[in-house]
């Protein structure tokens, strides 16, 4: 009885987990980082009966292994499996081939690498198997080309791979292609592709949520950046890649990541000469040294060494930095790399000759000149052309195909329908020469108002420069009621605000003041956007500066009573019956104790502390008028140094975009905000702004938008 329920057990866990998988390249559990059900897999190897579960389960915890970089245990169970299948599973044995070969490749032992995946592509190019068994076999292949230094097969091999992919319209698939085409055309200094390859990958993954290609993307757009001089935006891009390497558990990830800080803080100080980005570079490179030697990995390791040489050498150590650029040489020889043999041989070379040991020198020299006669150059960018060229031509003639079809049925059509179109040939003649004649009777009519109209359109033109000048002078004063950016520095140093109003003016604002050592802010949200939001946010803005320095009022929610009393009062003034307000976030900080008072209209109060985000819930009431008005209410908080605050309106959440046209929600803003909550201010409001312009594309802004961020 026992029996027979582990075994029903058994098979109920691998029914539900592999029916969950993508097509037997990556494990979805993989693509989504659900490494929970490892465990499991681990029970139907140790316990199932049936031969293929346990293949099956040993090639997917191989895939996780290799995944965190644990190649120890990933050869373990992927050798296992091997040893399983006897041929029966072909499918199978083509995964665990291209994951040995994957690990091989990681290692820098490339001719273990291309043997497995040779072997992986004699089972997959056998018609009965799925294509996309066939399309990651060929970019494994690319890949293996890639670090030899061969671009021309590199490209062979991923353009098949990616047109297998395309047709299939397998998401993962073309996520990891298109990210190491785009490392392909960096490496041949194309950018523009590069790029593009990159956002046709985070277009694609924005559905899908992989985060280690998610980081690859980062990488790719941080290398980029930092070939075109734009150091800050390379450091952005890098750090946020080191960020999801580290959540994805990718070891050799991590060290690329590291390496790559190394260089855009070393590009740093070659810019401004200052000695804390250098020891920044010299500790990332060591860093990404000692990751590589941690998984073996030696083509990294070569740029650990390589970065600290450099260094060393800068500051004058020959002695070290000639140790180390020996290290790295003797690991590129081992693993035949030679763009870096060839770099290396050039830099000892120099060093060398700066000491006068000419006969080093010369020999190094020697050996530097004939590795750069063998190097692939400008026809290896050729071929690269020639691969697209072929790849798209294929499309081509794949859609002048189908359209030679539709030709040949619509011409059927036509030769069934001939005498019907002579008809109506002529009875379009018809029809257009009494067209002609009421043309002529309407021209001199149509002249004369042709006048009227330009006169009118005169007058408009005019009449709205005048309006646009009123409107952007309204901006100018709007402007002057919001507090300058000198004056958000001085009293909270550490501060972002993005401000984008839908118009020219806008109905968000925000507000500061400083009572003591208390510093009063707020974001408010008042009713329609444009010129008349603008109009009430000025009625709003003087009514919260005569409760503070009028009333001398500073608890939150005694201010937002009396804010609203003194709106009540301007409005009440006129005859109409106007219900215009405003929702409201506001929070009064004790800068020597941060001890925290907040209140807020509709609007509520996010902060991270401990790396968690928390809510205040705001009173569901706004500043105006409603029937049976409360008092709002004040909560109090004690916070610590490190503490993030977000006062916000309601305009992020509310911007529709993505695929399918849909809000933003509170809830991916949230997700957002917390990812981002240990960066700078200024990257935070950067991250902010771009996804928001991404999320947008090409829809219409539909709210004015305020955020404001406080570190404490």
């Amino acid at each position: 009885m026992n029996s027979l329920f582990l075994r029903l057990t058994i098979s109920i866990v691998f029914l539900m987990f592999f029916s969950s998988f993508s097509r037997g390249n990556v494990p979805y559990f993989v693509v989504n980082g659900n490494y929970s059900v490892v465990d499991s897999l681990k029970k139907v190897v140790t316990e199932s009966k049936d031969a293929k579960e346990r293949i099956v389960a040993n090639n997917y915890i191989g895939a996780y292994y290799e995944g965190i970089s644990n190649y120890k245990n990933a050869l373990q169970h992927l050798y296992l499996s091997d040893k399983l299948n006897q041929g029966n599973y072909p499918a199978e044995r083509v995964f665990c081939y291209n994951y040995l070969g994957y690990i091989y490749w990681h290692k820098s032992e490339y001719k273990l690498a291309l043997y497995y995946h040779n072997k992986a592509l004699v089972i997959a190019q056998d018609t009965s198997l799925s294509r996309d068994n066939l399309a990651f076999t060929y970019m494994m292949l690319g890949s293996d080309y890639y670090d030899l230094g061969d671009y021309e097969q590199t490209a062979k091999y991923y353009f098949q791979s990616l047109q297998i992919y395309e047709q299939l319209n397998d998401r993962v698939g073309c996520i990891m292609i298109n990210n190491r085409l785009s490392k392909l055309y960096y490496k041949l200094k194309d950018y523009k592709r590069s790029r593009e390859h990159t956002e046709k990958a985070q277009k694609i993954n924005a559905s899908v949520n992989y985060t280690r290609e998610t980081a690859i993307s980062f990488n790719s757009l941080g290398n980029i950046f930092i070939e075109l001089g734009e150091t800050d935006s390379a450091l952005f891009y890098f750090k946020k890649t080191l960020f999801y390497f580290k959540k994805s558990g990718d070891v050799i990830g991590q060290a690329i990541a590291s390496i790559n800080l190394g260089d855009s803080y070393f590009q740093q100080y070659n810019k401004h000469k200052v000695e804390t980005d250098l020891d920044e570079s010299y500790n990332f490179y060591q860093m990404s040294y000692m990751l590589n030697t941690k998984v073996d990995n030696k083509f990294g390791m070569i740029y650990g060494l390589w970065g600290v040489a450099d260094i060393d050498a800068g500051r004058g150590d020959a002695g070290r930095a000639l140790q180390n650029y020996s290290k790295a040489l003797s690991l590129a020889n081992s693993i035949d790399a030679k763009y870096e043999q060839y770099n290396l041989y050039q830099k000892i070379y120099l060093i060398y000759e700066q000491q006068g040991q000419v006969d080093s020198s010369h020999s190094y020299l020697k050996q530097y000149a004939n590795l750069k006669n063998a190097m692939e150059n400008e026809e290896q960018t050729k071929a690269l052309l020639r691969q697209e060229s072929k790849y798209e031509i294929a499309k081509k003639i794949d859609e002048k195909n189908a359209e030679l079809k539709k030709d040949r049925l619509i011409e059927e059509e036509k030769n069934k329908r001939k005498n019907y179109v002579i008809i109506a040939v002529i009875l379009i003649m018809i029809v257009l020469a009494y067209a002609v004649f009421m043309s002529v009777k309407r021209l001199r009519t149509i002249q004369s108002q042709n006048m009227l109209i330009n006169s009118i359109n005169a007058t408009l033109t005019m009449q709205k420069t005048e309006i646009m000048d009123s409107i952007t002078y309204a901006r100018r004063i709007q402007e002057a009621i919001l507090p300058s950016e000198n004056f958000l520095k001085t009293n909270l140093n550490q501060n972002f605000v993005m401000y984008a109003p839908k118009d020219i003016i806008a109905g968000d604002f925000y507000w500061m003041e400083k009572v003591g050592r208390k510093v009063l802010v707020a974001v408010a949200d008042c009713t329609g956007h444009g010129v008349p939001g603008a109009l009430v946010s000025v009625v709003c803005s003087n009514a919260l500066n005569r409760t503070v320095l009028e009333f001398g009022i500073t608890e939150p929610g005694k201010i937002l009573d009396k804010t609203r009393e003194l709106v009540l009062e301007a409005f009440s003034r006129s005859d109409k019956d106007v219900k215009d307000g405003m929702d409201i976030s506001l929070a009064s900080i004790d800068t020597e104790t941060f001890e925290l008072q907040w209140a807020g209209a509709n609007n509520p109060l996010w902060y991270v502390s401990n790396q968690e985000l928390h809510e205040i819930v705001a009173h569901k009431q706004s500043i105006g008028k409603i029937e049976q008005p409360t008092p709002f209410m004040t909560h109090n908080l004690k916070l610590k140094k490190g503490d993030v605050l977000y006062l916000f309106t309601d305009g992020y959440a509310d911007q529709f975009g993505g695929s399918k046209g849909k809000k933003f929600k509170y809830k991916p803003l949230k997700k957002l905000l917390l990812e981002n909550s240990q960066l700078s201010m200024a990257e935070q409001k950067l991250f902010l702004e771009r996804t928001l312009q991404v999320w947008k594309g090409n829809l219409e802004q539909v709210d004015d938008i305020c955020v404001m961020g406080l570190k404490l």
